[in-house]
């Protein structure tokens, strides 16, 4: 089942929207990864890769961007990124033009309705001089080609792109069954067949990523991912809390007959938490980029409210941000 019809985190600015629970988690995960934005914004820059920018365009996309504060922070750090390089080599500032991605149900609107005080506030910072910015919509999925060829310097993704393009196949018997009874996800209980789809789901998915980013980019091009991850290789017994909680939340409804068992063991979702060596191993494989830099970064959810009871409201908003569209979608 391919999901790019409906998948979308929840959009506006109330209670359960994305950029409401999302805002804290992802500004914090994008300030720690900085320094690894900065590091690939300034390789466009080097004696080698700046000929085909200075004085012309720079092609930058934010894959995934979602709703919130996140896209305006990445734009804000491209600028300030480009202002800085471009001073330090006494060079003419190139044109700026960002692609905001996501696929169609997202909630644009309130990023672009946002655009306007990043604009102020920029230009009230730009005492090293003003690049010209130019922001377009880009709707569709990263799993496919979304730019024309040898067009882009920087590709970032942030926290997207450990989503599949459809739920993993071969998840029911040869009865039409599902096998990944009582979960949602790869869990404890799964068998090796559930664990072998997803795997196989994430390679096909994340080789297609590349392979049409690869034909998307410049030489010298740079690409910047963020993944909701595992620490771990095995795959088994860890799980994502949030979806470990989702699921239990569901089953509890199964068992108040408020949905139907068949429903719940017919919702898988379509995601991947992968980890450092399935990641770089598909990079490998698929053969059009370089790996420069790892790093993991653990980050927690709401560590800083100490009420339980606070604490607990402010979990189950953040799960539902994202999965909100899904679960009624299925249900």
């Amino acid at each position: 089942m391919e999901v790019k019809e409906f998948l979308r985190m929840n959009g506006g600015d109330g209670e359960h929207s994305y950029a409401q629970n999302q805002a804290t988690f992802t500004q914090t995960v994008a300030s720690r990864a900085r320094h690894i934005l900065e590091s690939a914004n300034q390789s466009l820059f080097s004696k080698d890769s700046s000929r085909a920018i200075v004085g012309k365009i720079l092609n930058v996309a934010d894959l995934g961007c979602a709703s919130g504060p996140a896209p305006l922070s990445f734009i804000s750090t491209v600028v300030e990124n480009v202002r800085t390089n471009c001073g330090e080599l006494n060079v003419e500032l190139p044109e700026i033009q960002v692609h905001l991605n996501d696929l169609p149900a997202n909630d644009f609107n309130s990023v672009f309705r946002d655009l306007s005080s990043l604009r102020r506030r920029l230009e009230g910072d730009s005492s090293s001089g003003a690049a010209a910015l130019f922001v377009v919509g880009a709707p569709g999925s990263f799993h496919g080609r979304l730019f024309p060829s040898n067009t882009m310097h920087l590709v970032h993704s942030s926290y997207s792109a450990h989503w599949l393009s459809q739920v993993p196949p071969r998840l029911y018997n040869e009865e039409g069954l599902p096998i990944n009874k009582d979960a949602i996800y790869i869990s404890a209980t799964s068998p090796p067949a559930v664990v072998k789809s997803y795997v196989d789901q994430f390679e096909h998915d994340f080789n297609s990523f590349l392979k049409c980013r690869s034909d998307e980019m410049v030489p010298d091009g740079c690409v910047f991912l963020t993944f909701r991850g595992r620490p771990s290789v095995d795959l088994l017994p860890w799980e994502p809390w949030e979806l470990k909680i989702l699921a239990r939340a569901l089953s509890h409804l199964v068992s108040q007959g408020l949905i139907q068992e068949e429903r719940m063991d017919s919702f898988n979702f379509p995601c991947f938490g992968a980890s450092k060596g399935e990641i770089k191993a598909v990079v490998e494989k698929e053969g059009s980029f370089m790996v420069e830099h790892v790093e993991t970064i653990e980050q927690h959810v709401a560590d800083e409210i100490k009420n339980r009871w606070v604490r607990a409201k402010k979990l189950a908003n953040f799960i539902r941000s994202f999965s909100e569209p899904l679960v009624s979608h299925h249900f």
